[in-house]
Order: structure tokens, then sequence, then C-alpha cells
């Protein structure tokens, strides 16, 4: 098993990465030109991810260091360009997001596999309600597939059953998937939304 701290520069670097993303997102509201601020803050949301992904590979631990800062940057963009906008922030899903917000902090206090949920608030954050769900949904059912397909191939030796899953490149996964392929997913999964 290898620790987080064999990985320092990695973890700097993504921390320059969403430090840049930020400062063109706050330019770009600034500006007013919301392209730049949702481009932004899809670097910023796929840089973590990714760094995520690859960490939680080598570690079976999505790394707080990576994680929070992209939760407080993307979080506080939402904010402000609610509150530049002149419209209540995070007007779209803050049932959602409180509700995985909730989840991370119980994740926190009664020690139990939270990489997913700093996970599933990031995404929500960064991406509309829609398409969070359909990415989250996307990423636990690869997940899931994975880890059954694992205990089929060992079901004479249940005790090689996989304990610990990598649940950032699935979650990786199916934030690209999703939002990709978002029009298409939607329309199938939500008609009643059309």
């Amino acid at each position: 098993m290898v620790t987080l701290v064999e990985h320092p520069r990695l973890v700097r670097y993504v921390r320059l990465a969403i430090a840049g993303y930020s400062l063109v997102a706050l330019a770009g509201m600034l500006l007013r030109q919301r392209p730049l601020v949702e481009m932004s803050v899809m670097s910023i949301l796929l840089t973590a991810l990714f760094a995520a992904a690859v960490l939680d590979l080598r570690c079976l631990k999505s790394p707080n260091s990576v994680v929070y800062p992209a939760i407080f940057a993307t979080g506080t963009l939402r904010f402000s360009q609610g509150v530049f906008a002149g419209f209540a922030p995070l007007s779209g899903s803050p049932g959602f997001m409180l509700g995985l917000l909730v989840l991370m902090v119980a994740t926190m206090f009664f020690f139990f596999g939270g990489g997913d949920a700093k996970l599933a608030v990031l995404i929500s954050l960064a991406l509309s309600p829609t398409v969070a769900v359909c990415a989250l949904l996307l990423g636990y059912f690869s997940s899931l597939t994975l880890a059954v397909v694992k205990m089929i191939a060992t079901v004479r030796h249940p005790q090689t059953w996989p304990t610990a899953l990598a649940m950032a490149p699935h979650m990786a996964t199916g934030t690209v998937i999703a939002t990709v392929y978002s029009n298409l997913i939607v329309t199938m999964l939500f008609p009643v939304l059309q």
C-alpha cells in the first residue's frame, strides 16, 4: 500500500491548477463572461477528479488535500457567480448539495469511507442537478459492476474478496460520460423533466 506522502508534487500541482482556474473564473465573472466561468469550474472538477483517481488507484484513499480545495473553490465560485448575477446563490440544487454536504460531514465523524461522499459533493457543486445525478449513478453502477465481477472471479476463495474499492476512477468516468452525453442521458433517464 502506497501512502500519500509519496505524491507531494502531484498534490502541489493540482492545488496550483485549481488556484489558476479560480483566478480565470474570477476574471470571467468580472468581465461577465459566463462561458469562461463554466469552463474554469469544469476544469477544476476534472483536474481534481483525475488527480483523485490516480491517487485512489495507488493507495485506495481519496486525498483530502486534493478534493477539499476543489470543493472550496467550486463552492466559492458558484456562490459568487450567483451574487454577481443577482440571483439566489446555488439556486439550482440547494437541497441536493445540502444533503451531500450532510453525508460528507457524517463520514468525517463516524469514520467510514467518505471518499465517494467528498467526490459527490464536488460533482454536485460543479454540474447541474440532473447531470450530477447521472454522473453519480454511472459512477456507482460501474463500481458495483466491478465489485460483483471481482467477487464472481474469486467465488472459491471468499477471503480474497475486495474489502476496499477505488471509487474515484469510477466517479471520474461517470462524470465524463454524463457530461459528454448529458442530453442523451437526461432524455432517456428523466423523460418526465422534458
